[in-house]
């Protein structure tokens, strides 16, 4: 009789052994599963940015953004340097240079400060038209052609046709200024 039960009792722990080796072996494949998906998935991830004012959808990864977000933010950047008046230029400048890389940040800061004074001693408003805009998204550029319409007191001058180079450094989501310059127009 005690034999009887001693193999009932082997035979029911060597069941339980079994179940929780097939329930380990499930576990482990669940690890090793989730662990690749996790390995594939890392720098893969795509953060959603909204600029202020949206026209499209656009995205971006760890380490590129989309051809609409590098427009949408250069059409950002370029109304607020090149759409002011004496009254905005501080506003203007001080939002433009939240966007600025280090590297540039004071050459910039200088630039955009003595265009205001000459603004604000002039008495001169700007108001910049875009009509066409070519981004390069393996350089981070984007060239912007437009009209800039200036007013000198109460007389408003012809608008000029003007091209301006916009060039950027992606930072862990964050495209910053590196450059931001006009194009010289090339004489055939």
């Amino acid at each position: 009789m005690k034999t009887a039960i001693q193999k009932s009792r082997f035979q029911q722990i060597i069941e339980q052994r079994n179940g929780y080796l097939v329930l380990s072996a499930g576990l482990l494949l669940l690890c090793i599963l989730l662990s690749s998906t996790i390995f594939h998935l890392v720098d893969r991830e795509r953060i959603i940015i909204s600029p202020p004012v949206v026209h499209s959808s656009f995205w971006i990864d760890h380490d590129e953004v989309s051809p609409a977000y590098l427009s949408e933010m250069s059409s950002f950047f370029v109304q607020l340097k090149l759409t002011k008046t004496p009254s905005n230029a501080e506003f203007q400048r001080e939002t433009l240079l939240r966007y600025t890389d280090p590297s540039f940040y004071g050459a910039f800061k200088n630039e955009l400060v003595a265009e205001d004074e000459h603004m604000t001693n002039a008495h001169i408003n700007l108001v910049f038209y875009p009509v066409n805009m070519v981004v390069d998204i393996k350089k981070l550029t984007a060239s912007v052609t437009g009209d800039l319409q200036s007013t000198v007191g109460a007389s408003a001058l012809a608008p000029v046709r003007i091209s301006y180079l916009i060039s950027y450094r992606y930072d862990q989501g964050r495209l910053l200024l590196t450059s931001f310059k006009e194009e010289k127009k090339q004489h055939a």
